[in-house]
């Protein structure tokens, strides 16, 4: 599970009506907006919580930046165990690799499944992340994505944190932060 945002009985569901047992819940960011439901899908199923140690403090103030943003608390969240660039995870029969993307939060990672990337808030279609939030770094961010994103196949699928999906090819020669 990635970047349970919030909704946390919506995903309940979801996940119970196709019979899945979660394994792990994997964190590409801190910010609240990602990890909203976290706290109560643990709970749950009693599952751990994954996340780059350089956001461990972002997300243990959860509720700071929900208050700060005039949204409901969705409570304090700290990882179980700390991701790596490199990492690599096997769920099921998925591996998952991890690069750590930093740029729009100082631990932002990137979950690479097959050819699916997850960026969290990194890059969007026609976009990237914002980078004016506590430890966002414009320079890192563009960084990150010409170096660990634009240097993967054309075809790969990013699917960002909100907003449509998009391909690494796509955001190549479109993203107009990159032209």
């Amino acid at each position: 599970m990635i970047d349970p945002g919030d909704e946390a009985d919506k995903i309940v569901s979801a996940v119970e009506s196709e019979r899945l047992i979660p394994e792990l819940i994997l964190l590409t960011h801190g910010h609240f907006d990602h990890l909203s439901a976290v706290n109560a899908l643990k709970q749950k199923w009693d599952i751990q919580v994954l996340l780059h140690e350089a956001d461990q403090m972002l997300a243990q103030n959860a509720s700071a930046q929900a208050t700060m943003f005039g949204m409901s608390d969705p409570g304090n969240v700290s990882a179980d165990d700390f991701l790596h660039d490199n990492d690599e995870l096997k769920i099921g029969n998925l591996l998952v690799k991890v690069s750590h993307t930093p740029g729009h939060s100082p631990g932002n990672v990137t979950f690479q499944a097959e050819n699916h990337l997850f960026v969290g808030d990194l890059i969007f279609r026609g976009s990237i992340g914002r980078t004016d939030l506590p430890g966002g770094s414009y320079e890192q961010l563009i960084r990150s994505v010409e170096d660990k994103i634009f240097t993967l196949p054309d075809s790969w699928i990013i699917h960002p944190g909100h907003g449509p999906d998009t391909t690494v090819g796509q955001e190549k020669q479109n993203n107009p932060f990159f032209s």
